[in-house]
């Protein structure tokens, strides 16, 4: 039995030659029940897509910034999938991850306006359903453009 989460490679990493079959993938998201902080990505990239795990690329900065801001009591290593203990330890520390779109893309600029407002009415009702959590969008660039009505 693996300890890596369900991936498309099974536990590697993506050859770049790859990466293209994962345009339009998904990533699952970490899913808390009672959510203390939801951390909310624009979209999935190629890598993340292929490895279904979020902020996968090794140079993402995502996971190394929330082990120095003491959220994490270790580093995570999602390049080649999220292991098991990984997921599981967000989830009891009460944070939980999703994408304002779950369509994997080269660049964020290609989701168009449509979607980024559908995402945020997905986003709103997911945080309608329970205690408000605190949240924090990692994204810079799209999310003003596609949420404004």
């Amino acid at each position: 039995m693996s300890d890596i989460r369900h991936s498309p490679l099974e536990g590697r990493r993506p050859k770049r030659t790859e990466l293209a079959g994962f345009i339009d993938g998904t990533v699952d998201d970490i899913r808390c029940p009672h959510p203390k902080l939801l951390i909310v990505g624009i979209n999935p990239g190629l890598w993340t897509a292929a490895v279904n795990a979020p902020f996968a690329y090794p140079d993402n900065r995502f996971w190394p910034s929330l082990f120095a801001s003491g959220l994490t009591p270790w580093q995570v290593d999602a390049s080649y999938g999220l292991r098991l203990r990984d997921e599981r330890m967000m989830i009891d520390r009460g944070i939980g991850l999703t994408n304002l779109v779950n369509r994997a893309t080269a660049k964020a600029s290609e989701l168009n306006t449509a979607e980024l407002r559908q995402g945020a009415d997905r986003l709103r009702e997911l945080c309608a359903r329970g205690p408000s959590p605190g949240h924090c969008d990692t994204g810079h660039h799209g999310v003003p453009t596609g949420v404004r009505r």
